[in-house]
């Protein structure tokens, strides 16, 4: 949305395709949702509202947005904020 509520920055780190993903929101941690980042191509780098340079780490953890990978080959991201309960 314009307002970077579900603006989400998809990482991958590692060979195996199926593990490795994380999500991030597309704003700095230490910012709201008004200060979105813009990715600099071919590299894990953003440039924020104010112009600094930040990597993937420095991005807001969202609690409940996370990615899932079906047979290996296909990857979705759970945005409905669901938790999958423990089990005992």
């Amino acid at each position: 949305s314009p307002d970077g509520v579900r603006s989400i920055v998809l990482d991958h780190t590692g060979d195996d395709p199926a593990l490795g993903w994380r999500v991030y929101y597309g704003y700095p941690a230490d910012r709201d949702s008004s200060c979105l980042v813009t990715h600099e191509p071919g590299t894990r780098e953003f440039t924020d509202c104010d112009g600094r340079k930040l990597t993937v780490d420095d991005l807001t953890l969202p609690q409940s947005v996370r990615p899932i990978v079906e047979n290996r080959k296909t990857l979705y991201v759970d945005l409905r904020g669901v938790t999958t309960p423990t089990l005992p």
